[in-house]
């Protein structure tokens, strides 16, 4: 999984992350296809990423992350009038993304590097993590590396790459989205005081491999 960081400009941000000795790779122009059509049409956005290996002496995101520019904000303008932002279970939006890392010194000084603003500490007790947040427009990136050899985030780190562990997010009604992880999952789900407000935390056996915080402000 990568997260998308939606910008203003893949312009202005490449040239930014250039000029702080990243590997960039774009802007990068891309499209959707519809069923039947034989030709790409106009670029619907542009992608910026780093290089997966950057060039000597250069930097490069190590975290699955990319910045994009949406040249139209007409696909979300319908969607919400076709009804397709609305969920069953309230939720509003992913507010702040969490990420394994093996050492977060290192990532904190490069994503600092990228133009990314530390915020508070963060300890997540049930991964047996520590870490910081990180402003990412009017959301968070959450870095956590292992406080115990043992834990849940070091198992992760042990099998996979530094990435995505968990999300946290929004949602307009939290006791009807817990009713409802409730009766899916035929579990209970206890609530807890959250970075964000009142939450309670889906495991990965329910969705697909990440935790899932839900909470309401």
């Amino acid at each position: 999984m990568f997260l998308g960081l939606n910008v203003s400009s893949a312009k202005a941000a490449a040239n930014y992350l250039k000029t702080q000795n990243f590997d960039v790779e774009g802007p990068d122009p891309g499209s959707l296809m519809k069923e039947g059509e034989t030709k790409p049409p106009p670029p619907q956005w542009y992608s910026v990423s780093t290089a997966d290996k950057p060039a000597p002496n250069k930097l490069g995101f190590s975290v699955p992350i990319f910045l994009i520019e949406y040249l139209s904000g007409d696909w979300y303008d319908k969607a919400r009038k076709e009804g397709r932002t609305e969920h069953p279970n309230t939720t509003i939006g992913i507010h702040a993304v969490w990420f394994a890392v093996h050492d977060l010194k290192s990532q904190l000084r490069t994503l600092r590097d990228a133009g990314f603003e530390a915020d508070g500490s963060r300890d997540v007790q049930i991964l047996g993590a520590r870490g910081r947040e990180l402003k990412a427009g009017s959301g968070a990136m959450i870095l956590l590396e292992s406080s115990d050899k043992s834990s849940v985030l070091q198992k992760y780190l042990s099998g996979h790459d530094e990435g995505i562990i968990a999300l946290s997010v929004e949602v307009s009604d939290l006791r009807k989205a817990q009713s409802m992880a409730e009766s899916v999952t035929g579990g209970k789900m206890d609530t807890y005081k959250g970075t964000y407000g009142k939450s309670f935390l889906l495991s990965p056996d329910a969705t697909h491999g990440v935790w899932l915080e839900m909470f309401q402000r």
